[in-house]
């Protein structure tokens, strides 16, 4: 069912969550916390040291370009929220100070992977909804920060509609980031030698995403490259 995607709405608790790199051989390095335990609600703090498998060695200056919680089985959305950067306790070290996250889909049972994946995690300040995104002020009353879809936006059928949904959820300068496999044919983006991603004839150029998101009230704000085979739109309320 195409309605069957997941809008991760932020609103301005906190919350731990994953952190996503794009480097050079990115399988070559990980994420590891500077401590095994990461303290609870609000203005949590997490501290990640960036390492190269093979050496041990830590990474400096890295850039961080996307955070996330991997929701887990293929098709699962995911959930995400801005971070917001603090300085850098030592080399290596990347600290941010996460929030809450909201996660509204239509298939309880994608919510359940994401209750457990979070439960396993440790994670409890986060909320999950059914419901269908077209209905978010209905599903969640407050006025959020910002909304993240990923790999979705192409299968949606009624774009402004959706688009329109964000737009009265969000508070005044809110942001919506839709993520979108890049217009590209389908048998060319592989994943461990596999075609991944939707057809070809479902993808949208970044410029068509900018204009369903305009058409729906929303302001361009920023086009993100997100390598190999995706970009990001960032739309702002005005």
């Amino acid at each position: 069912m195409f309605r069957a995607f997941t809008v991760a709405v932020i609103a301005v608790l906190s919350m731990f969550l994953g952190l996503a790199i794009s480097l050079a051989g990115p399988n070559d390095y990980v994420f590891e916390p500077v401590k095994a335990q990461v303290q609870q609600g609000d203005d949590a703090v997490v501290a990640v040291r960036l390492m190269h498998k093979k050496t041990r060695k830590p990474v400096t200056n890295a850039e961080i370009i996307l955070t996330r919680i991997d929701m887990g089985p293929e098709g699962m959305g995911e959930m995400a929220s801005p971070l917001t950067a603090l300085p850098n306790p030592e080399p290596g070290v990347y600290a941010r100070m996460a929030r809450h996250v909201v996660a509204i889909d239509i298939d309880s049972a994608l919510l359940e992977v994401a209750r457990h994946r979070l439960t396993e995690g440790g994670v409890s300040n986060y909320d999950l909804v059914m419901g269908d995104a077209y209905d978010i002020v209905a599903l969640w009353s407050k006025p959020v920060d910002f909304v993240f879809l990923a790999n979705a936006f192409h299968g949606v059928p009624d774009h402004g509609r959706l688009v329109r949904s964000v737009l009265n959820a969000l508070k005044s300068s809110g942001q919506f980031a839709i993520v979108n496999w890049h217009r590209r044919p389908r048998e060319e983006t592989t994943v461990l030698g596999e075609p991944r991603g939707p057809k070809t004839e479902l993808r949208m150029s970044p410029e068509q995403t900018i204009t369903a998101a305009e058409s729906g009230g929303l302001k361009f704000k920023e086009l993100v490259d997100v390598p190999p085979y995706h970009y990001g739109v960032v739309c702002e309320r005005v």
